[in-house]
């Protein structure tokens, strides 16, 4: 058995990362560097729609990824689009 002292995590550490060594936490700095950095935010809420348009459609996000915003916007449309007909088909 292990005493309950040990068996307590330790909560003192950072909750953050300072250093050359750590990566971004954030999804949109990983995805798209340069979106993030200088991209508008109607671009920035584009590409979180996207993400979350194909996340809940169960589209997946494949190997080709749109890059621009009228690829996103495109891609959104043939998500909701294969949404409904599936939806309509089913009945």
């Amino acid at each position: 058995l292990i005493p309950i002292e040990e068996s307590k995590p330790d909560f003192s550490a950072p909750c953050g990362c300072e250093g050359p060594d750590c990566y971004k936490w954030n999804w949109l700095e990983r995805y798209d560097p340069e979106l993030a950095a200088y991209g508008s935010p109607e671009s920035k809420y584009l590409a979180s729609l996207y993400f979350s348009i194909v996340t809940l459609s169960t589209v997946g996000f494949g190997d080709i990824t749109p890059t621009n915003d009228a690829e996103r916007m495109y891609s959104i449309f043939l998500a909701l689009t294969g949404a409904v007909v599936f939806a309509f088909c089913i009945g």
